[in-house]
């Protein structure tokens, strides 16, 4: 079933607009280069101070670009990007309630462009175990 997700933050540039209210599709494959809600669970680790940083309540939702996904010492982490600034974020599977692909389609331009061209060269990294980053 749908829900929405209310866009706040500068983490996608222009792409989306503050308040943006976004459809997500729980039921939807996730690709690489699609915007997807993630909804982060409190556990332990370096996902648990950030979490517990920005929500009193044990959860945290992000809207990000899925990159893809590797293993990396028998976890599955997930690769995240962002272009506000232009940076990727790998997430334990292990820390993460749910994942959602957005209904969102819009054209990057300027400056977004510029930082997504950055993230291109590491979608479908997550093809690959971690010994074939290197």
């Amino acid at each position: 079933m749908t829900y929405a997700v209310e866009y706040s933050g500068e983490c996608m540039g222009s792409l989306i607009s503050q308040r943006s209210m976004l459809k997500a599709l729980p039921d939807a494959e996730v690709s690489p280069l699609d915007l997807v809600a993630v909804m982060l669970d409190d556990v332990s680790g370096p996902w648990a101070r950030f979490v517990n940083s920005i929500s009193g309540e044990g959860y945290a939702g992000l809207v990000k670009i899925f990159l893809g996904r590797y293993e990396a010492e028998g976890e599955n982490i997930l690769l995240f990007g962002q272009l506000n600034p232009p940076t990727m974020v790998p997430i334990p599977e292990t820390a993460i309630a749910s994942l959602s692909k957005l209904d969102f389609c819009k054209e990057c331009s300027g400056v977004d462009r510029d930082a997504l061209e950055l993230l291109i060269p590491f979608v479908g990294l997550g093809l690959q175990s971690k010994e074939g980053l290197s």
